[in-house]
């Protein structure tokens, strides 16, 4: 059971709210300068409220204050009962995740918030009956703290619409006395059901393209592909009279060198031997000239020149040989460089076209780079696509299995129910009274079902009908029937935390709001329960609300807000849109 005593913050800087066993409203009121009762701050008393029985930060209007109306030096505290024993939590605006628990004299500042909310569920779940069968203290506390955005939609929805949260049975169904353990494992097997189908949609997404081919289209692919890779290593089995397939290759590739440096060879000496060939022919010198020249150093030199006419012709002959000569030997050179070379080059693709022969078998290594290459691709190909078949098989298989172990639970949920069905009678029973009450008959029902659809992401399903005309504001009702009967029903009751809190849920038409606080006021054994409401009082201003309420709202008044007397003190302020830092 827990108690709440009292909410307030250190330095003061908001209202302080002295809670009571039974009833406890925190009302909006008109003033004399304004008649309205809206932006007073009494959903922001019960943000302060679930930010300091440790609410996450995340989305808590809280922490959206400006540091100017809420400094950071600021502790929302509440003060309470944990099974008669007092407790209080002061949590800093500046350290959300930073606690500090007074208890038995004793004060613990935690490191995390979670290690908070263990230590609070090991003050409350006394029995120490392990983790997986009790709710966490926050799952625990959800229903009893639902968040206004959650618009009181659903059942089953505790916070902002906006957050899409899924849905949680954990804390009904541990009210309800069913074993939690069991349905934390269905809803693990779940998870792992849609982790494996997200990696699931993945794979097949690869393999077929996007869906451009069927996934037996792959498979045959696969097989196709795996008999020209068996091909392609017949051949290469082949190879085994050689020390290895590597040194084949090593001895084409310097083949290949050699060869290309040899024909770069031999295109310089072609290039050579053509400009040789296109050189001029030496000219001759004409005889005439020549004896005309000798005629001419004759009489001049007279008897000193001994020579006869003869033999410098013979000279001049032995000089046009000689550069004849030269000519020709060196293009014979080059010629014999140029056979020389072109025969290396001969021998070197006969000593390829020699180890070509033995593996290029039946067209299949043309080119052995080429088709190493090839092979490596075509490998690399075929493993990773039967790579990712296997993982997708695998997965299906997987898939099968998690699926055949959540049938099994679903089953065994199923013999719950049926084992609680005193439980559910009597829920239903308690459900029927406050409907009767509010409604003025018993046209309800309350039922747990089982669901076992790949496409709903739980077990369970709770399914509860109010006679309500279809109204608009029928869910909001209906919220409110189903949490009181929670809190109030003599088996749901003894391990519910006992107290709960409604904030601004009567958007009702004005019989469903009289009817439900003259229920509220007609409870006895206050003792047993906390119940606290915001409510605005013009909705009780008129003649008829104050003939049919059986009592004065203000009796139970914990704290009366105006727009001149709001919960946090100062001027007025806009929330800002991202987290305090």
């Amino acid at each position: 059971m827990i108690r709440l005593r009292k909410l307030y913050t250190y330095p003061e800087r908001t209202h302080s709210i002295e809670f009571q066993d039974g009833l406890n409203f925190i009302l909006g009121e008109r003033s004399d300068d304004s008649n309205k009762t809206n932006g007073v701050g009494k959903s922001m008393s019960m943000e302060f409220l679930n930010y300091a029985l440790l609410r996450k930060p995340q989305g808590s209007r809280v922490l959206k204050i400006p540091k100017h109306t809420l400094p950071h030096d600021t502790y929302v505290c509440v003060d309470l009962l944990i099974h008669g024993e007092p407790l209080s939590i002061l949590r800093s605006i500046s350290k959300p995740d930073n606690p500090v628990i007074n208890y038995k004299g004793g004060q613990t500042t935690f490191d995390t918030l979670d290690s908070a909310l263990n230590y609070l569920g090991d003050l409350y779940y006394t029995d120490q009956s392990g983790i997986n069968l009790n709710p966490s203290i926050r799952e625990l506390l959800n229903p009893s703290l639902r968040d206004e955005r959650s618009e009181f939609k659903d059942i089953v929805g505790y916070f902002d619409t906006k957050s899409r949260i899924p849905a949680d049975y954990t804390p009904a169904l541990y009210m309800l006395h069913f074993d939690v353990a069991l349905y934390r494992q269905a809803k693990d097997i779940i998870k792992e059901i849609e982790k494996i189908t997200t990696s699931m949609r993945d794979l097949y997404n690869s393999l077929t393209q996007n869906k451009s081919r069927g996934l037996p289209e792959v498979r045959a692919a696969v097989n196709s592909m795996e008999a020209e890779l068996t091909k392609l290593e017949n051949e290469l089995e082949k190879f085994k009279t050689y020390e290895s397939f590597d040194s084949i290759e090593e001895d084409l590739v310097n083949l290949d060198i050699q060869i290309g440096e040899l024909k770069s060879q031999q295109s310089h000496l072609k290039y050579k031997i053509s400009k040789i060939r296109s050189l001029p022919k030496a000219e001759k010198i004409d005889e005439s000239d020549v004896l005309f020249v000798y005629e001419q150093f004759k009489s001049g030199l007279g008897d000193q020149l001994k020579k006869s006419f003869e033999e410098v012709n013979n000279f001049k002959e032995k000089v046009e040989q000689f550069q004849h000569h030269i000519v020709n030997e060196k293009l014979k050179s080059e010629i014999a460089n140029h056979k020389v070379v072109s025969g290396k080059i001969r021998a070197l693709d006969d000593k390829r076209s020699e180890i070509l022969k033995l593996i290029d078998r039946d067209g299949v290594f043309k080119d052995l780079k080429q088709s190493i290459a090839i092979y490596h691709q075509k490998s690399e190909e075929s493993s990773n696509t039967r790579t990712q078949l296997k993982r997708y098989d695998e997965n299906s298989k997987s898939k099968n299995r998690l699926k055949s172990q959540k049938s099994n639970i679903v089953t065994r949920i199923d013999e719950q129910i049926t084992s609680k069905e005193t439980v559910i009678k009597s829920f239903n029973d308690t459900i029927a009274d406050i409907h009767e009450y509010i409604m003025g008959n018993r046209g309800c029902s309350f039922d747990i079902d089982t669901v076992n659809k790949d496409t709903y992401r739980d077990v369970v399903k709770f399914d509860m009908t109010i006679d309500y005309g279809g109204s608009h504001s029928v869910e909001r009702v209906k919220v409110f029937i189903y949490d009181l009967s929670l809190l109030l029903n003599e088996h749901t009751s003894k391990k519910h935390p006992s107290f709960l809190v409604h904030d601004n849920i009567f958007d009702v038409d004005q019989d469903t709001l009289l009817n439900s606080l003259n229920f509220l006021y007609s409870l006895t054994n206050t003792e047993n329960f906390q119940y606290i409401l915001t409510l605005n009082t013009d909705k009780l201003a008129n003649k008829e609300a104050r003939e049919i309420l059986n009592f004065d709202v203000h009796d139970y008044s914990r704290l009366e807000l105006t727009k001149q007397n709001r919960f946090i003190f100062g001027e007025k302020y806009s929330e800002i849109n991202n987290k305090r830092t």
